[in-house]
C-alpha cells in the first residue's frame, strides 16, 4: 500500500510518497501523479521519500515517467534500503537522489583531532568522523565530502569518505580510519627524521600537482580568490582592490590537482604511505595557490608569533624551518640557493596576498585583529604586488 500527499507553491509540486510502490499499486501511483501535476516543462517536482519503505521495478519505472513528464525532478530524504535500489540500477546517476541522513552518538568516542571547521572523532577500529560546527551548513560539509569522494577517484592520495550523516544538530562526515600518526605527531616522536620528512612531503605535494583535473564539481581556487578578492572592496580602496583581484588574474590556469591546506598535521603516515586528510578545501588551480598556503603555516606564522608552528601544526620553528627547506629543494630538484630564493620570493608574495584575505576567509575574527591585517595590506602587500614584476616559472 502507498498513501499520496501532495503541495503547490506555483510552479514547485512536493509529492510525499509513504509505505510501498510495487507492481499492484504502481499504476494507481502513477495516475494520481498524472492527475495532481499537469504535464509541462517548467513543472518542478520534489518527491519526499523519508516514509517510503520500498520499491519495485514498477515504482521505478513511475519514477522515469515522472522524470520524462516534469521539468525537473528531485528525490529527497530516501531511506538507505530504497537508496540502495537507486544506486544498484544507477538512477543516482541520471537525477539528484538524497538520501535521509543517519543520526550518530559521540558517546564514549575519542576526540582525536579539531580544525577551523569541526572536530574529529574516533568511532571504532574502522571508521572516524569529522563533527562540523553548528554553524557550517549542509551545503558546506556536503561540498566537502563530494571534494573527498572525487579526488579519491582522480587519485589523490587520501582517505574514503563514507557517509554525511548528523550528530547532536550538527553534520557530519563518516571517514576511513587511517590507522595511523600525523607526521607532526611522528617528526615529535622521531626528530632525528624531520629532514627524512620534508623530503616525502616535497614528494606528496609533487604528487599531487601531478594530477590534473577541472572537475567542475570540485573548487575552481584561482576563481574563489578573485572572488575573495573583490570582496575585499569592503575594507580597501577600489584600487587597491584591483590589485589583489590582477594578482590571481596573472595566475594561469593549469588544471592542477590542489589540497588547499597541505602542512604537517594534515598528512598521515599508514603502511609507509603518506595519505592527506582535511580535503574542505581540495580543488584545482595553479600549483602556487598551495605553496602560498604553506609558506603561511610552515614560515610566516613565526614572523608574525615566536614559534608560532608549535600551536598551528604541533612542530617547533626549527622543525617548520628544517621541513620548509626539504620540501623546496624536493619539489624544485635543486639545491641553488638564487635558485629557491626566486621560488620563495613568488610564494611569499602569494602567501601575503593570502594572508590579506582574511576579513573575507575568517569574518569572525576580533576586529582588532582584521585592522592590523588591512593595515599590513596596505603598507606592504599591494606596494609588494605593485613591484611584482617576476615571471611565473613553475
Amino acid at each position: 500500500m502507498c498513501s499520496i500527499s501532495f503541495n503547490q507553491k506555483e510552479n514547485e509540486y512536493l509529492v510525499r510518497l509513504e509505505g510501498r510502490i510495487d507492481s499492484d499499486n504502481s499504476p494507481n501511483v502513477e495516475q494520481a501523479i498524472n492527475q495532481a501535476i499537469p504535464r509541462g516543462e517548467k513543472r518542478k517536482v520534489t518527491m519526499d521519500l523519508l516514509k517510503l519503505e520500498y520499491i519495485s521495478s514498477a515504482g521505478l519505472r513511475v519514477i522515469l515517467k515522472a522524470k520524462k513528464n516534469y521539468h525537473d525532478v528531485k528525490l529527497v530524504n530516501v531511506q538507505p534500503v530504497v537508496y540502495e535500489v537507486f544506486e544498484t540500477t544507477g538512477f543516482t546517476a541520471m537525477m539528484p537522489i538524497a538520501k535521509v541522513l543517519r543520526e550518530i552518538s559521540l558517546e564514549g568516542c575519542e576526540q582525536i583531532g579539531y580544525g577551523m571547521t569541526g572536530l574529529v572523532y574516533r568511532m571504532d577500529i574502522d571508521t572516524v568522523v569529522k563533527v562540523f560546527y553548528p554553524e557550517i551548513s549542509k551545503e558546506t560539509a556536503e561540498r566537502e565530502r563530494n571534494s573527498a569522494k572525487i579526488a579519491f577517484t582522480c587519485g589523490f592520495p587520501t582517505a574514503i569518505s563514507f557517509e554525511l550523516a548528523t550528530c547532536n544538530g550538527c553534520y557530519a562526515i563518516i571517514f576511513e580510519q587511517l590507522k595511523a600518526k600525523t607526521v607532526s605527531e611522528l617528526i615529535n616522536a622521531n626528530p632525528e627524521k624531520v629532514e627524512e620528512y620534508g623530503i616525502r612531503m616535497g614528494r606528496l605535494l609533487k604528487e599531487i600537482h601531478s594530477l590534473k583535473t577541472e572537475d567542475e564539481r570540485l573548487n575552481d581556487i584561482k576563481a574563489l580568490y578573485i572572488e575573495r578578492s573583490r570582496k575585499m572592496r569592503e575594507w580597501l580602496t577600489e584600487d587597491e582592490t584591483a590589485v589583489l583581484v590582477g594578482l590571481y588574474e596573472s595566475l594561469p590556469d593549469t588544471g592542477t590537482m590542489l589540497h588547499g591546506d597541505f602542512h604537517s598535521k594534515n598528512i598521515m603516515e599508514q603502511n609507509d604511505e603518506l595519505l592527506m586528510i582535511d580535503m574542505g578545501d581540495v580543488g584545482y588551480g595553479h600549483p602556487l595557490l598551495d605553496w602560498a598556503g604553506v609558506y603561511l603555516t610552515h614560515i610566516a606564522i613565526n614572523i608574525q608569533e615566536p614559534n608560532g608552528t608549535l600551536k598551528t601544526i604541533g612542530l617547533e620553528k626549527e622543525k617548520a624551518d628544517i621541513i620548509w627547506r626539504k620540501m623546496l629543494e624536493t619539489y624544485f630538484n635543486t639545491t641553488d640557493d638564487d635558485v629557491i630564493d626566486r621560488k620563495v620570493k613568488l610564494i611569499r608574495l602569494y602567501g601575503m596576498a593570502k594572508s590579506s584575505l582574511v576579513p573575507v576567509l575568517a569574518p569572525n575574527f576580533p576586529e582588532q585583529y582584521k585592522e592590523k591585517v588591512i593595515e599590513v595590506t596596505r603598507e606592504t602587500v599591494i606596494p609588494m604586488i605593485r613591484q611584482y614584476n617576476m615571471e611565473i616559472d613553475f
